[in-house]
């Protein structure tokens, strides 16, 4: 063997190694949205619901597992007929059966060496009971704060839960009846903070460091609600911010401290006593840089790039007339905003509009071409809603004065290229489907100092240890044709048995890349007088010897469960021959390459 195959070999390994990085974690989201109260009195709401249906879509773009549960009223069913589908009554019992089922699921990602995470969002209404224990209103039933903690976060299997509640009069969720009568505004900053601790103090939230949370406040539905956004306020800012536009560094990731600062600077200008909004977030103590979302995961999803010059008040709707995502710019920062590829965009700044069509190709909003677009205000709150919501510009300044004020730990680093990486996950090529069968064919050099090729094929089989990680065994036959040093024709046939490790990472939706490594033993037998070596093999006492393969492959998904598999590298094998009562090793240097078809189940 010479320096340069020890060198080739040696990239290998390195390959190997380095391709098995950490993927996105796995996407759990349970959405709860509910109009309706238990409690006489009090209004139903209009619009949480279509909350429900925005958080729903949004997450669909990166992950198959979200569970909505809501009745959905006629308009809402008739403008989302797909989330209607999967709609299901927010009852305690098949909430907690599907969060159930989801740990045992987020247990099996552990085995396989995947994260996990789950996303718990609440909108509607909340109060609290005569014991001064907060609860938000299922159907038919109560979510209660006890509830929170016993059946939702402390059986939960997920490495990060991010809890976000949007309900009107969630002051009472956190806030403990007794000692001062009556309902105090929730909105006052001197009795916000205080409470949420209280609250956090007494249900131990400490002893949850991987939990995030996200709370709105309100006092009554007219502050939890605007018809413009079909929703809430918090919710609709939430989902703006999650798109990509509170991504103050540019890296891709939203954390919890930009999206609070989002938050706080779209609302910062509002004075309208019936159109306050008080939001607290909290990252996990884990890791207080823990993204609520990484649009290199949004795999249904495309990117508008807001560059560094472009500045003042966006807002995007789709083809349905649906508010999508709301922002003010700052000039100097850049940011991509994650939509739905297959969905038609319109882009309004300023009384105009641009037009964004489906497709998956990154879309540079500077190169867009704005026309008019003639809109139109009514009612006191709406006319404060429009003029003083998203007044203040998002900048970098104003985001570090408020972590500076608020004590949260700022985004590091800065703008990031990056591209959407994979396929959304559905599951079907992770832990459940574990098992990958390849046949095909394979050739390799002859051996040792026979010329030509060997034909023949192969039959492999993996395991899926880690979503990077595979463990196999792979069957080979292969037949050459030679003549020996008198001339006289013979045929080699070749059975090798390997077991190995695969290291391989997903650069498309359907196209992974893989590095491999196998080692085993090889056999050969012969028709007719075959020479090895120059050595007549019917005098070797062994035709067994060791073989080992380096190599890189690519893999293309042709369905869920078929795919095709293309392979190559480099082969080491090593003959044992008898010379004279003498014996004698022969190591050999040989290319191979295989292409095949396989499923996984």
């Amino acid at each position: 063997m010479t320096k340069r195959d020890v060198f080739i070999i040696g990239a290998l390994g390195l390959a190997l190694g380095g391709a098995a990085r950490a993927e996105a974690p796995r996407r759990y989201v349970m959405v709860i949205a509910n109009n309706q109260s238990n409690d006489p009195g009090v209004k139903p709401l209009r619009y949480a619901d279509d909350d429900g249906v925005g958080y729903f879509e949004f997450f669909r773009l990166s992950t198959e597992k979200v569970a909505l549960f809501s009745v959905l009223d006629d308009e809402t069913s008739r403008l989302f007929p797909a989330a209607a589908r999967a709609a299901r009554p927010p009852t305690s019992d098949a909430i907690f059966g599907t969060l159930d089922r989801w740990n045992n699921l987020m247990a099996e990602d552990h085995k396989a060496g995947r994260s996990s995470e789950l996303f718990f969002i609440y909108a509607g209404h909340g109060d609290v009971d005569k014991e001064g224990e907060g609860y938000v209103n299922l159907l038919g039933d109560k979510l209660r704060r006890r509830d929170l903690y016993q059946r939702v976060l402390g059986p939960s299997k997920a490495d990060y839960v991010h809890l976000i509640i949007d309900a009107c009069k969630s002051y009472f969720l956190v806030n403990r009846r007794g000692g001062e009568p009556g309902w105090k505004d929730d909105a006052a900053p001197e009795s916000h903070d205080a409470e949420i601790r209280a609250f956090l103090n007494r249900e131990d939230l400490s002893s949850y460091p991987r939990v995030g949370v996200i709370l709105a406040t309100s006092g009554d539905q007219s502050t939890h609600e605007w018809n413009r956004y079909r929703g809430g306020i918090l919710s609709h800012g939430l989902r703006s911010a999650l798109t990509g536009s509170a991504d103050i560094n540019g890296d891709g990731r939203v954390e919890y401290s930009e999206t609070h600062a989002f938050l706080a600077a779209s609302t910062a200008t509002v004075r309208h006593p019936d159109a306050r909004l008080n939001v607290w977030a909290r990252p996990p103590a884990a890791n207080r840089h823990q993204p609520l979302i990484d649009l290199r995961s949004v795999g249904r999803g495309r990117l508008l790039r807001f560059g560094a010059a472009l500045s003042g008040r966006y807002y995007l709707e789709d083809d349905r007339g649906i508010r999508y995502a709301d922002m003010n710019k700052a000039p100097g920062i850049q940011f991509d905003m994650a939509v739905d590829r297959q969905r038609t965009y319109y882009l309004h700044r300023a009384n105009t509009e641009a037009t964004i069509t489906p497709g998956g190709a990154r879309v540079k909003v500077a190169g867009l071409s704005f026309s008019s677009s003639p809109l139109a205000m009514r009612g006191s709150v709406e006319t404060s809603f429009r003029k003083d919501l998203y007044r203040l510009a998002y900048s970098r300044g104003f985001y570090d004065g408020f972590c500076a004020r608020t004590g949260l730990e700022p985004v590091e680093g800065g703008p990031v290229e990056f591209v959407i990486q994979g396929a959304p996950d559905t599951g079907a090529t992770s832990s459940s489907k574990r098992h990958h069968l390849m046949v095909g064919y394979m050739a390799t050099a002859a051996l040792l100092d026979l010329e030509g090729a060997s034909h023949g094929f192969q039959l492999a089989y993996e395991f899926g240890l880690h979503r990077n990680v595979t463990l196999g065994a792979t069957v080979e036959y292969s037949r050459s044709s030679h003549r020996n040093p008198q001339d006289q024709a013979f045929s080699l046939n070749r059975f090798a048995a390997l077991a190995g490790v695969t290291a391989r990472t997903a650069l498309f939706r359907r196209f992974t890349v893989r590095a491999e490594l196998n080692l085993g033993y090889q056999g050969y037998f012969g028709s007719g007088p075959v020479w090895l070596g120059s050595v007549n093999v019917g005098e070797s006492s062994d035709t067994m010897g060791f073989r080992m393969e380096a190599g890189l492959g690519a893999r293309l998904d042709i369905t869920s469960f078929l795919f095709a598999d293309l392979r190559g590298g480099l082969g080491i094998e090593l003959v044992t021959l008898q010379r004279k009562g003498e014996t004698e090793e022969k190591a050999h240097t040989a290319p191979y390459g295989a292409a095949g078809l396989g499923t996984r189940f």
